[in-house]
């Protein structure tokens, strides 16, 4: 499920239960997206060590 990053609205007030959610998604977001591009960059290297041998 792709997340979309909501746009600071100055005219809408959040609670501070809403404001952790988003904070605590968005961080979660970042890392699952880290976690995907070190995956896809470990998985090339191994197929190509493999390849090499």
């Amino acid at each position: 499920m792709i997340q979309k990053k909501v746009p600071y609205l100055p005219g809408k007030k959040l609670s501070k239960d809403e404001q952790t959610d988003h904070a605590a998604r968005e961080i979660l977001h970042d890392e699952k997206v880290a976690r995907e591009e070190k995956t896809k960059r470990l998985k090339a290297a191994r197929l190509k060590r493999e390849a090499d041998q």
